[in-house]
């Protein structure tokens, strides 16, 4: 990921959150991940993808 131009911020031993420059290339890091996910090496999901029972599945909903 040195090479995408991303820093990332450990959360605990299984999440990490991953931070990327507003000129960054999103679709390049995208791709990797997705990559690396069907090679079964992680899991990711962004913020725009809002995944059932996921901890962002009801963010912004009115309650």
């Amino acid at each position: 990921m040195k090479e995408l131009t991303i820093s990332y911020e450990r959360a605990n031993d299984t999440f990490f959150s991953l931070d990327m420059e507003p000129t960054g290339n999103y679709q390049g890091v995208f791709d990797r991940l997705e990559e690396f996910e069907k090679q079964n090496i992680l899991d990711f999901e962004t913020c725009e993808a809002r995944v059932k029972g996921s901890f962002d599945d009801t963010f912004g909903e009115e309650e």
